[in-house]
């Protein structure tokens, strides 16, 4: 009994650490702080504030 409550405890704790790494995930290719001066242009090329060119990646 003991030993079914330490597995029940273990998978809980697993499963909360997976799902909080989900949670603080960056969106997909999206500038979230965006850069200044000549690196601006390089970064986000058409200023729609993605890093590519298209919202469809690389």
């Amino acid at each position: 009994m003991k030993k079914l409550h330490k597995i029940k405890t273990t998978l809980f704790l697993i499963i909360c650490i997976a799902l909080s790494f989900e949670y603080k995930a960056q969106t997909t290719g999206m500038i979230i702080e965006p850069a200044t001066g000549v690196s601006a242009s390089i970064l986000d090329p058409n200023g729609d504030g993605y890093i590519s060119t298209t919202t469809l990646g690389f």
